[in-house]
């Protein structure tokens, strides 16, 4: 089956190794910097690759094209002045994955003039095959679409089907933006190390084996991360010391209150690009 990449930034060159890797899919990319992209990425490249869509969609014979969509918001006005050149048959039969944070299903249906669009949120873990990946897929799109979808997703890490739209909001302020927080409780503890007299690799080795042994933990138990909690924390012990700080200092409201500033924001953008991208042109 052939796949289209369009976009090779960070995400869009993980969907290309990954799917690359499994050996199942026949890939064109296409990309305005490809030469370089490709050229420093000291990989054995044997696809078709493309400067630009138009020229892809020009020299594609295929009835139907499998589009990943993979580029910047602010690309799509570009992109869209390339498809007006085509007819709305030509475009019609393009099934659509869009990965563009903020931009609406019916804003992708204005700019590719096709009904066959899904939605999806991967985060910078994908990179390494340890991905969440939040997808919305219309009702309108078949099932074969939908299986195309989370085959390919699957490839990234663990994906999570959404029945509302509304919910990619949710999904961005936690898991896309989500590697952020966790990086910045590792540097945070990684800090705190040093000010103990640790090197920073010492201490970095230290916060980084146990994020990382906590989480398989949760995932291998079939207890709550709130009772995993309990049972490292002893009355009148260290871990309560450091809780009771944590409390006193409102964590708890600082992280909500964070994460719900990032959702609002992912709602504030999609509003935004969906005004420049459902004006009729």
């Amino acid at each position: 089956m052939d796949i289209t990449i369009i976009g090779l930034g960070n995400m869009g060159f993980a969907l290309y190794s990954k799917l690359k890797e499994s050996k199942k899919y026949k890939l064109n990319l296409v990309d305005p910097k490809i030469d370089k992209i490709l050229k420093s990425s000291k990989q054995n490249i044997n696809v078709k690759t493309f400067k630009n869509f138009s020229d892809f969609l020009k020299v594609n014979e295929k009835k139907t094209l499998n589009i990943i969509l993979a580029i910047k918001p602010n690309q799509l006005i570009r992109l869209k002045k390339e498809l007006s050149l085509f007819t709305k048959k030509k475009l019609e039969e393009i099934n659509l994955i869009s990965i563009v944070a903020g931009v609406s299903v019916s804003a992708l249906k204005n700019i590719f003039r096709t009904n066959n669009i899904i939605r999806a949120m991967p985060n910078t873990p994908s990179i390494v095959g340890v991905g969440m990946t939040g997808l919305y897929m219309p009702k309108n799109v078949s099932k074969q679409k939908k299986v195309l979808a989370q085959d390919v997703f699957s490839l990234l890490g663990k994906t999570l089907l959404l029945k509302s739209e509304k919910k990619v909001d949710a999904v961005t302020a936690i898991s896309g933006s989500g590697p952020a927080y966790f990086f910045k409780v590792i540097e945070i503890l990684t800090e705190t190390g040093e000010k103990f007299g640790l090197s920073k690799k010492e201490a970095l080795l230290l916060v980084t084996q146990t994020a990382a042994g906590s989480i398989s933990l949760l995932e291998k138990s079939q207890e709550s991360p709130a009772t995993l909690r309990k049972k490292v924390t002893s009355p009148g012990g260290t871990t309560e010391a450091a809780l009771k700080t944590f409390e006193k200092k409102l964590l708890t409201e600082a992280i909500t209150a964070g994460v719900f500033e990032a959702r609002d924001r992912s709602l504030a953008i999609c509003s935004e690009l969906d005004s420049v991208f459902n004006k009729k042109t």
